[in-house]
């Protein structure tokens, strides 16, 4: 028994196609775009502490997934926003007072209070200025 027409798969449109429609050049450009990415990070991470260098590469990945995708649900409302940017800069500072090779490092060593009392107040501090600025 034949199909219809309708039925088989190669009647989708280019927009349903996915990634099969994506243009060659799109893909050269995102590939080069990428291996220029990885050996910024390369020089990066070389040139700082080891941790706290891939540390903020992965905090830079997450800021860029955010921005990236206006699809996303933290975009439908400004609370969902705000949260995310206090959770990185909460990231950020406790990678910032607790990663051994980092600039601000040996406060969280020395006193681990003080480090976590640091955290809490660039959190707050992102929190309030978020809000802030769009109210």
């Amino acid at each position: 028994m034949a199909r219809p027409a309708e039925a088989s798969s190669g009647s989708k449109s280019k927009k349903e196609g996915g990634w099969r429609s994506i243009n060659k050049l799109k893909v050269a450009v995102i590939v080069v775009v990428a291996l220029l990415l990885f050996l910024l990070c390369r020089w990066f991470v070389s040139s700082t502490g080891t941790n706290f260098g891939i540390f903020c590469i992965v905090l830079a990945m997450f800021w860029l997934t955010y921005f990236s995708n206006e699809s996303n649900y933290i975009h439908h409302a400004q609370e969902h926003e705000n949260r995310f940017k206090t959770g990185m800069a909460m990231l950020f500072a406790y990678n910032l007072f607790f990663t051994v090779d980092s600039p601000l490092g040996p406060i969280g060593r020395w006193s681990w209070k003080l480090g976590l009392l640091g955290t809490m107040v660039v959190g707050f501090v992102a929190h309030a200025w978020d809000r802030s600025e769009v109210r």
